[in-house]
């Protein structure tokens, strides 16, 4: 049965856990709408504020909202989630991470900075124009894990590509799906080189069907590629997942070897980067669906 029924959602949890009790019931191709906190886990109004909040060591980080149980989704299954709009409702946050970053503990300072909420952000001299994505997007799996993570399940990606027309098929390991979003960023480059986007509180709009696909991996779908994701404690190990995960989910298309295949993602597959400095790592293989000449679904 479908809904069109809108359900607004703040139940804030910071780990996936099997033992969460669901925030709503939503059906299959019902829209709802998440309130989705900054990812720093607290309200900024200022500079001295965003530092308290980075430094308190008691201060929760990586707030996400959930979980979702989406009616008649069954374990074993997959999904497809379906970004329909994200509305920025703050201004931008960003920091020097010491934690995470391409270097690390970069500088002598943190460089806490705070941009207006507007079409683009102005920072050395330079404009850089916002285009929102949702870097938090998990099916809760069957151990508790924390939202600072990723996985087959999702979780913690950081990649730019979740945006708004964007699918995202993920295995349902759960009944139910038990499904959590968060961590938006008003803009990120590819591989969050200095540990942080943009980050931003927001209200995502989504609708879940079920996915055509069968996988054990997320795929992330846009109007003209697939990213088929792969994850690891080591950024070598993401890729090479990413690049098995690819393997399998061509499989589905093609009865080559795959040693075929592999030639082939050699010629038509491009890495992208996600969290690729966090205790775990998420990259992927992007691939053009032009080189499809079958119909995909």
């Amino acid at each position: 049965m479908t809904s069109d029924k809108i359900l607004l959602s703040n139940q804030i949890i910071y780990q996936l856990s099997p033992v969460h009790k669901p925030c709503r019931r939503v059906n299959l191709g019902q829209e709802f709408v998440v309130n989705s906190p900054n990812s720093f886990g607290g309200k900024i109004n200022s500079k001295f504020i965003f530092q308290q909040l980075v430094t308190n060591p008691t201060q929760r980080k990586h707030p996400v909202i959930g979980p979702f149980f989406v009616n008649g989704v069954r374990k074993g299954e997959a999904i497809s989630v379906n970004i329909k709009d994200i509305q920025l409702t703050s201004d931008y946050y960003q920091c020097v991470s010491f934690s995470s970053g391409v270097i690390p503990k970069f500088g002598d300072d943190r460089n806490y900075q705070i941009f207006p909420k507007k079409p683009d952000i102005k920072i050395s001299g330079f404009t850089i124009k916002v285009n929102p994505s949702v870097g938090f997007l998990a099916a809760t799996p069957s151990k508790n894990i924390s939202c600072g993570r990723a996985g087959i399940f999702g979780g913690n990606l950081d990649i730019p590509d979740i945006k708004v027309t964007t699918k995202v098929h993920l295995p349902v390991l759960l009944p139910g799906g038990l499904i959590v979003v968060g961590d938006v960023h008003a803009i990120q480059g590819e591989g969050e080189i200095s540990g942080t986007g943009a980050e931003v509180s927001a209200k995502i709009k989504l609708k879940i069907d079920k996915s055509p696909f069968m996988i054990q991996y997320p795929v992330i779908e846009t109007a003209t590629d697939f990213l088929v994701v792969g994850t690891g404690k080591y950024l070598n190990k993401a890729i090479q997942n990413a690049v098995l995960n690819s393997l399998s989910f061509l499989k589905n298309f093609s009865s080559s070897s795959r040693s075929h295949l592999y030639l082939a993602l050699g010629l038509a597959g491009n890495i992208s980067l996600g969290n690729s400095t966090g205790y775990i790592k998420t990259a992927a293989v992007k691939i053009s669906k032009a080189i499809w000449t079958q119909k995909i679904y």
